[in-house]
């Protein structure tokens, strides 16, 4: 009997199938660069009077392209104490840690307060720490956006810090289905937000596995096009047109640590199933729900129909939204560790405590002769028929 492992939060958890029962793994991940690489593309980038890195939420390896960064900023005999790095503050003792005794500022971003224009009568507000533009390099991750179609660069500022902006460009949507890996009527409203940044250095990194696949840099519009397209090329697989059973993992604590960042991974790969299939998530969600959205849901204090037609938007609806158009069709089975009172009585998921019973669960629904595909990574795979 094949047994095997796919991430589970800071773990991993085997699943053991009967060999006739299993169709094919599927583990998509972009090859990493080689050190030489790494190392001629960090020399290639124009660094001159920059003092100032914005990354909101850095991955490991957006911290060591900063790192590298830091380096050539001593080798070209700037003192580090002149560098200030802004993030997100839930992420500066990460960030401490990691430059150990290197003595760089280390602020947390604050609200967007500075006015710098407008786009179709949608304010555009920056942080103070963003405002000399010449000074800045913006290290992202570039990733798969249910929403715009790629995460990173202009998607990353524009979730981080405009609320109203992201209601604009929910809006903008062309259907109520997701659309990962497309070029979105959203992702071309974050582009227009973002012109007003353009003369920052944009520094966009494509990770795979905890190690470095791609480092793309320019202003953030074309940063962006160069590290999607390269994350499109690596992450989409086809599936064929017969993928009725699925069980799937996430690589990366911050991947899985909530159940709307889970959920990313399900809008990568539904497109690539067929209807009234079986999609079994294997996601610890340690960090709860997530988004504002959700809690709200499933607390009774938000109702779908009404407002959509109000035209609002509140942090993570367009989850509730995919659930309703997308997961009618096919079944989410959730294995992770949040109550089933979410999961199954609000959220109406079949909830299961191993994985070993999500695969039961299939089987005893499609047939002892149903073939399985097992996904190891979710978030980084575009699955299409």
């Amino acid at each position: 009997m094949p047994e095997i492992w796919l991430p589970y939060g800071s773990v991993e958890v085997a699943v053991s199938t009967r060999a006739e029962n299993l169709a094919k793994e599927i583990n998509q991940q972009a090859p990493p660069m080689n050190e030489e690489s790494i190392r001629e593309t960090i020399e290639r980038i124009e660094l001159e009077n920059r003092t100032t890195i914005f990354s909101p939420k850095p991955s490991n390896s957006s911290i060591e392209i900063m790192r590298r960064i830091l380096e050539k900023f001593a080798s070209q005999g700037l003192d580090s104490s002149n560098i200030t790095i802004y993030t997100d503050e839930t992420n500066i003792s990460k960030l401490k840690k990691s430059f150990g005794n290197k003595q760089i500022n280390i602020s947390g971003i604050e609200k967007p307060t500075k006015k710098i224009g407008k786009i179709d009568g949608i304010e555009v507000k920056i942080p103070k720490s963003l405002q000399q533009i010449k000074s800045q390099i913006i290290v992202t991750d570039v990733g798969l956006d249910p929403l715009f179609g790629f995460s990173g660069g202009p998607v990353s500022l524009i979730r981080y810090f405009a609320r109203d902006a992201v209601a604009e460009a929910f809006r903008r949507r062309k259907n109520n289905y997701p659309s990962p890996g497309k070029e979105s009527e959203p992702l071309l409203f974050a582009n227009e937000f973002v012109e007003f940044l353009n003369e920052s250095v944009s520094i966009e990194v494509l990770s795979s596995e905890d190690t470095i696949s791609g480092i793309h840099y320019g202003n953030l519009v074309d940063a962006h096009k160069s590290a999607s397209k390269q994350l499109l090329d690596t992450s989409r697989v086809d599936g064929g047109r017969d993928i009725r059973a699925l069980i799937m993992g996430i690589k990366g604590f911050e991947n899985s640590s909530t159940l709307a960042n889970s959920l990313k991974a399900v809008w990568n790969v539904v497109g690539g199933m067929n209807d009234k299939g079986h999609l079994a998530l294997i996601a610890e969600c340690s960090g709860g729900l997530g988004s504002e959205a959700l809690k709200m849901y499933v607390s009774g204090r938000l109702d779908v129909k009404k407002l959509l037609k109000s035209g609002e938007y509140i942090e993570g609806f367009e989850d509730l939204v995919y659930k309703q158009t997308v997961l009618h069709r096919s079944r989410l089975i959730l294995v992770s560790a949040l109550p089933d009172y979410y999961t199954e009585t609000k959220m109406g998921f079949y909830t299961c405590k191993k994985a070993g019973d999500a695969i039961s669960h299939i089987l005893s629904n499609t047939g002892a002769r149903a073939k399985v595909h097992i996904l190891y990574n979710g978030s980084t795979t575009l699955l299409s028929k």
